[in-house]
């Protein structure tokens, strides 16, 4: 039995260690294999703690919708009249020690409602807005191992209800990431396309890429050593790529530069690329190019970025209405809210893509996501099925439904964002531009 013990350890060790391989950047999905209760202790971020008796399940995962109908549930009928309260997961991962000096982040896509996250029992941040993307840089916390696993515990308090005008669900509803990436490396969300010319003859893209190299904490993991000689800072040659990709895979336009990056520094790189003969997007025909940024030294890549991308001029005109690529298009929408009925919040990508390609099928063009930032997922499916999308980032400020009334207690539901706004709305509005600006392209208004 030791043996068969052994074995089992060894193989899960290659199997992650294969998903950890040393060099670009690393993108991993965290959804499978979690424990839950759906109940609140003390100390379930324990590394010992007993959780043999919880729940094993996959992410997304709404515990709402899996309740019984009450009519007396706190939520009352905005929620569905179904369970809210406060739940436990927790999961355990292996990072190989051939990453120690690398930096690892820890991605949540929508916790609904207000989360805490701990990692080998150190609290790691707290987020009350449950539709935001947000992430922590757990390098600090990370013990680099074949054997040695580390802990993820999260906490979910969704108990203050009402807090919403429609069903929120509750609990880690979409799906959690780890990356890994090179000392150098380019930041979250740190590329930005624009497209200030698009047309039959040609696209002009410009390109900025935040890098940044470091190292956190400021202890052995340094990304090029100290000159002790000098006691300088070394400085070392850097390559950025950026390339455009067509879906056929064949490059079609290409911008290079090397440039200086100096231990513990960060820059902006700014590039021009231009696209001879473009396929343009547009509802009928949604042509998704790929932008590909390579980052390297001494011809080894450091890391890469890939970003889908559609070229198409937009032009709001009093006169003509829409313009799309020069041509008038009608804008014919619905408003469509997080969930997914009977399926609760934590929707399959699969039953996106049929919603979406049914409202498509009826004639349907634009998407409203009401009242609140969709998860990543969806705009992916909207780019490709040629749906424009009105993107909201929330459904209430600090006010009540008292137009005139500000700064107000009440807010639209009684335990809703108001609450938080005030505090949140810079940080929460922040993500939300940066997750999705690379979807904004230019628009000409004409007034």
């Amino acid at each position: 039995m030791k043996n068969l013990f052994i074995l089992f350890l060894l193989l899960t060790v290659i199997n992650l260690k294969d998903q950890f391989l040393p060099g670009s950047r690393i993108h991993q999905n965290l959804d499978k294999a979690w424990k839950f209760l759906n109940e609140d202790i003390i100390g379930g971020e324990r590394d010992g703690l007993d959780d043999l008796k919880w729940r094993n399940l996959d992410l997304p995962h709404d515990w709402s919708v899996e309740g019984e109908f009450d009519k007396n549930a706190t939520c009352t009928g905005t929620g569905g009249y179904l369970p809210t309260g406060i739940g436990w997961y927790r999961k355990s991962i292996i990072i190989p020690a051939e990453n120690i000096g690398k930096k690892v982040f820890l991605q949540f896509d929508g916790v609904h409602m207000y989360s805490d996250v701990w990692v080998n029992e150190k609290h790691i941040g707290r987020y009350p807005y449950g539709y935001a993307t947000f992430y922590y840089n757990i390098t600090q916390f990370i013990k680099f191992s074949y054997t040695e696993t580390n802990s993820i515990a999260v906490r979910v308090v969704n108990s203050a209800q009402p807090s919403s005008r429609w069903y929120n669900g509750a609990g880690i509803n979409r799906h959690v990431w780890l990356t890994i990436t090179s000392p150098l490396h380019i930041e979250k969300c740190g590329v930005t396309l624009t497209t200030p010319v698009v047309n039959k003859q040609e696209a002009e893209m410009d390109v900025k890429t935040n890098i940044t190299v470091g190292r956190y904490p400021e202890t052995v993991w340094s990304c090029w050593e100290l000159d002790t000689s000098k006691n300088i800072l070394i400085s070392k040659i850097a390559t950025l790529v950026t390339m455009v990709v067509n879906n056929k895979g064949s490059v079609v336009g290409e911008a290079r530069i090397t440039f200086k990056m100096q231990n513990f520094t960060r820059r902006t790189i700014q590039q021009k690329i231009i696209i001879n003969s473009p396929e343009l997007w547009s509802p009928e025909s949604p042509y998704l190019y790929k932008v590909h940024s390579v980052l390297s030294i001494n011809n080894k890549v450091v890391d890469e970025n890939i970003n889908p991308l559609g070229f198409r001029k937009l032009e709001f005109n009093p006169s003509k209405g829409l313009l799309v690529n020069n041509e008038p298009v009608k804008l014919k929408g619905v408003c469509l809210h997080h969930d997914a009925g009977i399926l609760g919040s934590a929707v399959p990508e699969k039953i996106w893509i049929l919603k979406l390609k049914l409202l498509k099928e009826m004639g349907c063009n634009a998407i409203r996501t009401s009242h609140c930032p969709f998860n990543p997922e969806f705009y992916d499916i909207c780019d490709s099925l040629g749906l424009f999308v009105f993107n909201e980032a929330f459904d209430e400020w600090n006010k009540s439904w008292d137009l005139g009334q500000s700064e107000s207690p009440a807010g639209k539901a009684g335990n809703g964002y108001h609450k938080y706004f005030t505090q949140w709305f810079e940080t929460d509005l922040r993500n939300f531009i940066r997750r999705d600006k690379n979807r904004l392209k230019e628009i000409k208004l004409i007034i």
